[in-house]
């Protein structure tokens, strides 16, 4: 046990901080949200990450059998994600109410979002596509497909939508061309954003089927991620008074 607690506290310590934010930073923030008033742009994720992160060095001084132990059910739970193609955030969303207007001005943004959603989508595709087609082919490391993508999409933005707008101007004037370059930036960031909505559900989606198909597992699924948040909100707990209330 003690071997593989200091596995844990050393070489895994990055993976433990990701997954601890990807499963429980959500709810920090909805915490703080709720029960201190703040607004998203008074609430720093780096903040939070750092926190964690400190969180975790913390314990693994003076308690690592449960970093241990935590590590140990962030892997589970994850685990079943994965092996169902569920989202974390579908799961929480199961313990959470939302209120009917919130569904209804959601199913509005969908809706009205989705030409723009289209037209964002026809305009920056190329220059999407193309930077990480190219990065797939030709990295080696995860490394590199980040620093390929990131100097393929430098030179293809700036070229591929210069092409375009040359063709508007050709084919419209000056004007059509004009109204379509400052279009293209703006389309192409709530594309962005309305595929990660796409996204999210998706997973919900697929949720409801696995409960559907298989009762048990989304009732499962809730409570091993409620048995996590209750772990974890313990050990915030005991982390803020041994070190007086930290940056949190």
């Amino acid at each position: 046990m003690q071997a593989e607690v200091l596995h844990v506290a050393r070489p895994e310590r990055q993976d433990l901080i990701r997954a601890l934010e990807q499963v429980y930073r959500g709810d920090l923030i909805r915490e703080l949200e709720e029960e201190r008033g703040l607004g998203d742009r008074q609430i720093d994720p780096l903040r939070l990450s750092r926190t964690i992160a400190d969180a975790v060095a913390h314990f693994e001084e003076r308690d690592p059998e449960r970093v241990a132990r935590l590590w140990e059910g962030l892997q589970h739970y994850r685990g079943l994600l994965a092996t169902y193609h569920v989202r974390d955030q579908a799961v929480r969303s199961l313990a959470e109410r939302t209120p009917g207007r919130a569904r209804i001005r959601r199913s509005w943004d969908a809706a009205v979002g989705l030409p723009i959603f289209a037209y964002g989508l026809v305009v920056n595709g190329l220059p999407y596509l193309l930077p990480r087609f190219i990065a797939r082919r030709t990295a080696r490391k995860e490394t590199d497909y980040a620093t390929t993508r990131l100097l393929v999409s430098i030179v293809a933005f700036p070229l591929l939508w210069a092409l375009e707008t040359w063709m508007v101007w050709r084919l419209g004037g000056v004007r059509w061309a004009a109204g379509f370059a400052l279009s293209l930036p703006l389309s192409g960031l709530l594309a962005y954003r309305y595929l990660g909505g796409v996204g999210r559900l998706r997973s919900r989606l697929r949720l409801v089927w696995v409960s559907l198909t298989h009762r048990q597992l989304a009732g499962r699924l809730l409570a091993e991620r409620q048995a996590l948040v209750s772990e974890l909100e313990r050990a915030k707990d005991d982390y803020l008074r041994a070190t007086r209330g930290s940056s949190f």
